[in-house]
């Protein structure tokens, strides 16, 4: 059964994680990042191709603001600990108790996308966490995902993020990407932060990413 929505006190944040927020005050990222490979560079503009990654995710219907937080909360409770293994699975092969749970560090970038489920808002696992092996969410409304290799264009930018700006960013990078000649654009559109609220708005780091494919795949 879902668990009532977790309130900042009530999570058990790693040390290592509150002192990460010291230089992210100041936009010094020292979280581990999605892995990527950039195929692709023009000037705030980029096409990557990411690695297989695995995402913890939950939706909620609402305004941007509003649904981003709920969603926020449920997926850091689930990786500072409110999660349990399978009953059938451990490290050494035997049963695992059900009192038994991972505590994960925080990565970047948080994504974000709007569908008909409302906001999605997602959080890559640590590369040291595989699919199969992930821990299970105490909370039935986080969902944890495999992703395949993708790519996908992007548009860097800093400030605050709001929905206006947002959709703004969004059109601008369609754009671009209707220029190119190797990509299609699909309708896949996901917003990524690096920085948290208290980082200083123009030391921000942000992003709007569409999914693309290649040309070929349409020939």
């Amino acid at each position: 059964m879902p668990e009532g929505n977790l309130k900042a006190d009530q999570l058990d944040i790693p040390i290592i994680d509150r002192l990460k927020g010291i230089p992210g005050f100041f936009g010094i990222r020292v979280s581990e990042e999605a892995g990527f490979e950039t195929l692709k560079e023009d000037g705030p503009f980029e096409i990557r191709r990411y690695d297989d990654l695995v995402f913890a995710k939950t939706s909620v219907q609402g305004d941007f603001l509003k649904a981003g937080e709920e969603c926020f909360m449920r997926l850091a409770g689930y990786i500072f600990g409110h999660n349990h293994f399978h009953e059938n699975f451990s490290k050494t092969g035997g049963e695992a108790s059900s009192a038994e749970h991972r505590v994960m560090s925080m990565t970047t970038p948080v994504f974000q996308s709007q569908d008909t489920q409302g906001w999605t808002t997602s959080f890559v696992l640590p590369k040291t966490e595989k699919f199969a092996s992930a821990p299970h969410p105490d909370d039935a409304r986080v969902h944890v995902v495999p992703s395949p290799t993708e790519c996908w264009a992007v548009l860097r930018f800093s400030g605050r993020m709001d929905e206006k700006e947002m959709r703004l960013r969004a059109r601008e990078l369609a754009e671009w990407i209707s220029e190119e000649k190797t990509v299609h654009l699909t309708k896949d559109v996901r917003w990524a932060q690096y920085d948290g609220p208290m980082t200083i708005p123009f030391l921000r780091r942000n992003e709007v990413q569409i999914r693309v494919e290649p040309v070929s795949r349409y020939q």
